[in-house]
This record gives structure tokens, C-alpha cells and sequence, in this order.
């Protein structure tokens, strides 16, 4: 029921809607020799993010209309491939894996006792897809840019200054890494 409703209210990327994300997602798989169906699609949403779901068999990024609007311009296709390689990138790392078992787990989160395990699982998960999309995409520039605009938006990620976010970090300490 979940897919047949995220599915229904969105736009599969295929060769003949946004050809140049499915080019994109066909790159990516080659480079990390992911044989396997993804499926791409992308969703009307006010807010910039992106996020795999894995139902049963069929594994799919959703991405949202914002982000790839900004994105699907030819110099910016970088930005791009650095999102989809990051969610290819933990399929093929097997990140998935655990699906169930971390659904039952984030239901307990409101317990916050799970939390100091969860939390560095899911920061050292993320982090391992976001190497992965740099390696795939090659260049830094644009994977901290599409990594802004996870943080903050495609309007003020021109803004981010990474000495700022490099601060940030240093005040979190152990939990943000």
C-alpha cells in the first residue's frame, strides 16, 4: 500500500521523464556495478531531500521535485549524481540490510535510551553513502554543494561557508561523526 501510494503520486524517471536523471542513475550503477533495478522517483514536495525505500524487492529513491529542479541543469548534473550515488552507493554496501529491525527500532526511539547506539549507526551510515557519491561523482565542489542543499535548501546553500560547518562539528564532539 506504501509503494502504490508513493508511486501513484509521483514521476518515475525513465528514458522519456527526466531522461537526464535516468542517464544519471544508469552511470551510476555501471560505476559501482549495481546489476540490480533502482527505480527513481520524484515527488512534488516543498522541502529539498531525497531518501531510499526499500519495499520487499524493489529499492527506490524518492527524490523531491525542489532538489532535482535545481539539479537537472547540465552543470549541475554533478550534484545529481552525487545524491543518487550516495543511495545506490548503500545498496550495494548492503545498508538496507537491517530495514526491519531499524523500523522497530525508531518506533522505540521516543524511549532515548536507543538513541546512543542508534544515532552513530545511522551518522556512520550516511557518511559511508556520502564517500560513496563522492567517489562516484568525482568532484568535491559539487558534492558539497547537493550536501548543502540537503542541509539548508538550494536558495541559501550558496551561503554555507564549510569553515562554519567544520566549527560545528568540533562543538558536537563525538556525535557528529
Amino acid at each position: 500500500l506504501l509503494k502504490a501510494s508513493l508511486t501513484a503520486n509521483a514521476v518515475k524517471v525513465s528514458p522519456h521523464n527526466f531522461p537526464e536523471i535516468y542517464d544519471v542513475l544508469q552511470d551510476v550503477k555501471y560505476v559501482l556495478d549495481y546489476p540490480k533495478d533502482v527505480q527513481v522517483y520524484i515527488v512534488e514536495e516543498g522541502t529539498v531531500n531525497a531518501f531510499l525505500a526499500k519495499f520487499f524487492r524493489t529499492e527506490l529513491i524518492v527524490l523531491n521535485s525542489e532538489l532535482v529542479e535545481d539539479m537537472i541543469e547540465h552543470d549541475k548534473l554533478l550534484q545529481a549524481k552525487w545524491v543518487i550515488a550516495r543511495f545506490v552507493g548503500a545498496l550495494k554496501a548492503k545498508h538496507t540490510r537491517f530495514f526491519f529491525i531499524r523500523v522497530i527500532i525508531n518506533s522505540l526511539e521516543k524511549l532515548q535510551i536507543f538513541n546512543i547506539f542508534l544515532l552513530p549507526y545511522e551518522r556512520a551510515i550516511q557518511y559511508s553513502g556520502d564517500q560513496i557519491g563522492l567517489a562516484v561523482c568525482k568532484d568535491l565542489d559539487q558534492s558539497l554543494m547537493a550536501f548543502y542543499k540537503f542541509m539548508v535548501g538550494n536558495e541559501l546553500s550558496h551561503r554555507v561557508n564549510p569553515t562554519g560547518i567544520m566549527e560545528q562539528e568540533k562543538e558536537m564532539g563525538f556525535f557528529a561523526s
